[in-house]
């Protein structure tokens, strides 16, 4: 009995070890938690406890349920002392990422109480700061108290679902094997987001580090991507907040304001202004109603410093007069448009830089589809900044869309693509060395003679969500939504450029280059090809203008131009090329796709007929547009016989493939000419 009961134990542990084993692959918290967070409201953030919150890369400084998050991009936020550095009273937070990318997610489907923190919660979590694995993401903490317990939240936003993970360490201790930016084994979707929380002991000399990077410790990375990213920090003391007057502001809030207990007090009218009057900045809002309603500063008439004081800033959407004006008393540009919402006077008349006469509750008063900040004219919806030159711009829902015809395609490539695949039978050929069966180098795709490069700093795997295209053939449709999720970019004012080699001298080609944003972002360039400025302005959503990004759209740019001379075309795409300066905030060119066709041969170059009308001729011949040609005629010298050409036109710029030119002074006497044509350039 004993026996069998030792071998029955013994079979039991070693199927729970066996067990264990195929399991240890899952990621696992070992301190700290991971949650799931659907709006500011989950954050449970607390303003008095709340020391320093950190925008990672973010646009501007905004407010979140009453807490202040600092941008630490250089120029963008207030309190940015280097980039990826933010000291708030002495507590300085520093985050060290080799790479960054502006408007990384699109903005996700928050909900709160404050409409406004949902909104900039989602601002928050569309910027990210990031490294290419195996290096690491650091975040440094200084100026705490030694020895003390700090809770530090660290936000994370996919922008897609995707399969990325990566460690994290805290004091040179792992905290959470194989973490992702999904929450370990979440879900993502547009309306969430996630947070790793933990209590931290500051070290003696008051200071924390935390670590992002694969295979700190524990188990190997098992996610296909191990780049690290961060969106958010917020940084919080764990002790209550103290109100030792009584007054229903907390003592720190007053010291951190006023610097004492006396100035600001618990009354809900005052006077003002001035120390004790119940209203110290005097702009007819209580300090206590500063604190508790508009979140605003009781030490300042202005909070946002917009121009407007707080008390004529409503918060209700909508501007009824100037006193009441609707807008965020919170937010210098209510809108989003990039115009501070005290020039902006909802007169509908231009009177100056300072009086824009433009609606601060809306980002585009006149509906052009182009944000007031950029628009040349935003009260005239005639006038807007987008210039397609040559060619045309245009959205696609599905390969139907594009120009696909296989007998005319010299050659597609899928950019920086997993691999080569068929869409409405063209063949798209990645160009990622070891992936493509056509490349020839990282970049580089050569087809039949022909072969296209295309240069660029930077690389993204599944930059994007992939998209719900359509189509008569499903597999076609999905091909497609396979090539619009990887890119490759070039960090602005550097050009991305594509140049086609191999081509025939003087040919018509038509060029199709493929964008896919990902999200609702702002982000344009210029385009030129052949160093000729074709588009001013063009973003990756399809015009430059707002709004226009949708998961079933993609854009392509599509032109028609002929190979210059040594039989190349080449694409240029950074901005500030020409035309209007750049409008768009984020100025890097990003690629996914490139089709060429063959648009119009280049036929023989030879005259194709000679037209007799009333003994006038014209003559017909085969040309290269843009090109300039001289037609001669053959004389004959009566004396000794001789022949030689005579000049009749050496200034003909030919507008088509095929030009023409009449002899309007020939000696109709003769019973036989002769002509011939030259390209001159």
């Amino acid at each position: 009995m004993s026996l069998s009961v030792r071998a029955y134990n013994l079979i039991f542990v070693s199927f729970v070890f066996l067990f264990s084993c195929l399991n240890s692959n899952a990621y696992e918290v070992i301190k700290g938690e991971v949650f799931e967070i659907t709006g500011p409201d989950d954050l449970d953030l607390e303003p008095e406890k709340v020391l320093l919150a950190v925008d990672v890369f973010g646009n501007n400084d905004s407010i979140i349920n009453g807490v202040n998050f600092y941008s630490d991009r250089v120029g963008l936020g207030e309190l940015t002392t280097s980039e990826g550095s933010v000291d708030k009273d002495g507590v300085i937070i520093t985050t060290s990422a080799a790479n960054q990318i502006d408007n990384w997610a699109g903005a996700q489907n928050f909900t709160a109480q404050d409409e406004d923190s949902a909104f900039n919660l989602s601002e928050v979590m569309s910027d990210i700061r990031w490294n290419g694995a195996p290096n690491p993401l650091t975040v440094d903490i200084s100026g705490l108290v030694g020895g003390s317990i700090y809770n530090v939240k660290l936000l994370f936003n996919e922008g897609a679902d995707r399969d990325r993970g990566w460690d994290i360490s805290a004091n040179d201790e792992l905290v959470v094997d194989n973490f992702t930016s999904e929450g370990g084994d979440g879900f993502w979707s547009p309306e969430n987001s996630f947070v790793y929380s933990v209590n931290l002991e500051a070290d003696v000399s008051g200071n924390l580090l935390l670590t992002l990077q694969n295979d700190i410790g524990g188990e190997p990375q098992v996610s296909t991507d191990g780049n690290p990213i961060l969106q958010g920090i917020i940084l919080n003391a764990t002790t209550a907040a103290e109100d030792t007057d009584e007054d229903g502001l907390p003592d720190t809030y007053e010291e951190r304001l006023a610097d004492n207990l006396d100035d600001l007090n618990g009354s809900a009218s005052g006077p003002g202004p001035g120390s004790g009057t119940g209203d110290f900045d005097g702009d007819g809002i209580s300090d206590i109603d500063e604190y508790e309603e508009t979140r605003t500063d009781p030490t300042k008439v202005d909070t946002d410093d917009d121009g407007l004081n707080d008390n004529v800033e409503t918060d209700t959407g909508e501007y009824v007069n100037i006193n009441n004006t609707g807008t965020n008393p919170r937010k210098t540009d209510s809108d989003n448009d990039g115009l501070n919402d005290g020039i902006e006077t909802n007169s509908g008349i231009f009177v100056s830089e300072n009086d824009r006469g433009t609606d601060p509750n809306n980002m585009d008063s006149d509906g052009d589809g182009v944000k007031d900040g950029i628009d040349i004219d935003p009260l005239d919806p005639e006038l807007t900044i987008d210039t397609v030159f040559t060619g045309e711009v245009r959205t696609f829902s599905g390969p139907d869309d594009l120009n696909l015809e296989p007998s005319t395609v010299v050659i597609a490539i899928d950019v920086f693509g997993n691999m080569d695949s068929t869409i409405n039978g063209v063949e798209f050929l990645t160009d990622r060395s070891g992936l493509g069966a056509a490349v020839t180098d990282e970049g580089v795709v050569e087809k039949n003679g022909v072969t296209v490069t295309t240069t660029a700093t930077n690389s993204i795997d599944n930059w994007a969500g992939q998209q719900a295209f359509t189509g008569n053939d499903e597999e076609s449709a999905n091909n497609l939504s396979l090539v619009m999720q990887d890119i490759r970019w070039e960090g602005a004012p550097n050009p991305l450029t594509v140049d086609v080699d191999g081509l025939v001298s003087g040919a018509l080609y038509e060029i199709q280059l493929l964008f896919n944003e990902g999200a609702d972002r702002n982000r344009g360039w210029d385009i030129a090809v052949n160093d000729e400025l074709v588009v001013d302005n063009i973003s990756s959503e399809g015009i430059q203008d707002v709004d226009t990004w949708a998961p079933d759209l993609g854009a392509f740019y599509s032109g028609k131009f002929n190979a210059l001379e040594n039989g190349s075309i080449n694409v240029e795409m950074r901005n500030n090329i020409g035309g209007q300066d750049q409008v768009s905030a984020d100025g890097n060119p990003i690629l996914q796709g490139f089709i060429l066709h063959l648009a119009v041969p280049a036929a023989p170059f030879e005259i194709t007929d000679i037209n007799l009308i009333d003994g006038i001729p014209t003559i017909t011949f085969n040309s290269i547009p843009g090109s300039v040609y001289a037609v001669d005629s053959l004389e004959i010298n009566e004396d000794d016989g001789s022949s030689f050409w005579v000049e009749l036109d050496d200034g003909l710029t030919a507008d088509d493939t095929e030009t023409s030119f009449t002899d309007e002074f020939v000696d109709q006497s003769l019973r036989v000419n002769m002509y011939r044509v030259r390209k001159l350039e």
